[in-house]
């Protein structure tokens, strides 16, 4: 079976830079050479595009040359030269919704497959409001109060809704460490509850791709409290710690990305 082109989009403009380089390191290293020939395109802090010729921590000096999108047609365009590269997939890894959003247009310009949420994220919040009811029918609810909540709980989901793998459910020990540190829930009635509302929030949503949901907990009460479709994917953020905590290889999510981008 031939290797899938997979093109990573990392960097970009925001203060989300470092965080979004961090990511794509932890992919980059997790792909599996014999199933996918991994691109690396960076966008510098200026937005120019580059198509670099192998991982580099030196950015300032990558030597890539520069990427050019040929709208409509499958395909990018390298300066100088104008060689021809067709991705079968395209994966934002910018971190900011905003820029990550734009990347998500550009593709479906370009019609090629890609690894990002079906949901729009520029309005996420407003679109929960706006499925208050499907997720009441799916019982769950939203989280509405400013008062600390008993337990703040997690889960990373990958995958299209209802064919999507999911992590088991941690507890967040220190909520205001940027570095979460995360445990274990031995209490299975309430870690099976939990994972059903959270699955249900993402299929309601309609998510695609992968997503990181919080639920907080108020005695027995669970309440949805957000859906982060471009969590980072690097080795310290939570969306890896999650999978790992839970016995499930890197290389696997991946696969069950890029899987989900072709369908």
């Amino acid at each position: 079976m031939a290797r899938q082109t997979v093109l990573l989009v990392y960097g970009g403009e925001s203060t989300e830079h470092d965080v979004s380089v961090r990511s794509t390191r932890s992919v980059f290293a997790a792909m599996d050479g014999e199933k996918y020939e991994a691109l690396l395109c960076y966008i510098d802090p200026h937005g120019k595009w580059w198509l670099l010729e192998r991982w580099t921590e030196q950015l300032d000096e990558h030597g890539g040359a520069q990427l050019v999108a040929a709208l409509g047609s499958h395909s990018f365009l390298v300066m100088p030269g104008n060689a021809i590269i067709r991705p079968d997939v395209i994966m934002p890894l910018l971190i900011d919704p905003h820029a990550n959003d734009d990347v998500v247009g550009l593709a479906r310009l370009l019609h090629i497959s890609l690894v990002a949420p079906t949901v729009d994220t520029n309005s996420l919040a407003r679109h929960l409001e706006g499925v208050r009811e499907k997720l009441a029918r799916r019982d769950v609810q939203l989280e509405q109060s400013d008062i600390e909540p008993d337990e703040r709980l997690v889960i990373a989901i990958a995958g299209h809704t209802k064919d999507a793998i999911n992590s088991s459910l941690a507890s967040v020990v220190d909520s205001d460490s940027s570095d979460d540190s995360l445990r274990s829930v031995s209490d299975e009635d309430m870690s099976r509850r939990a994972i059903e509302l959270a699955r249900g929030a993402y299929e309601t949503l309609k998510c695609r791709s992968y997503a990181v949901v919080t639920l907080y907990r108020r005695e027995d009460q669970l309440l949805l409290c957000g859906v982060d479709v471009y969590p980072e994917l690097s080795t310290s953020g939570t969306f890896l710690k999650l999978w790992r905590m839970s016995g499930v290889h890197y290389p696997e999510v991946i696969d069950t990305l890029i899987a989900t981008a072709r369908k």
